[in-house]
């Protein structure tokens, strides 16, 4: 877990710096993206609160792309025994098992995310 937290805050920040220069049709991507996953998304902890229970926070608090975040083979040129050893585990390879894409097909057939 701890060092998921780090890609998560890494991805965060370049992805904040992005924004700083980012051209008006990227801000209007995101806000597109945003706003369809908005009208499906169960707020569970109240509107607006999409990282609760967890206190991560992003600029513009909103939804991101999933291109906004860097691959974990790009932190692994720094944190190579860090991404040797998660490229082994199980959560890495999670998508490619038969049940996690399973149950990935029941929420986008059920909820479309």
């Amino acid at each position: 877990m701890r060092f998921g937290i780090k890609r998560s805050l890494v991805a965060s920040a370049v992805f904040a710096a992005s924004l700083l220069t980012a051209q008006p049709d990227q801000t209007d991507d995101r806000k597109v993206y945003a706003d369809k996953i908005r009208a499906n998304y169960n707020f569970h902890f109240g509107p607006g609160k999409i990282s609760t229970p967890g206190n991560l926070a992003v600029e513009g608090a909103d939804f991101l792309q999933p291109d906004a975040f860097l691959p974990a083979s790009y932190c692994g040129r720094c944190h190579q025994e860090a991404y040797s050893q998660w490229r082994q585990a199980l959560h890495s390879n999670s998508f490619r098992t038969p049940f996690y894409r399973t149950s990935v097909n029941i929420l986008l057939r059920t909820k479309g995310i």
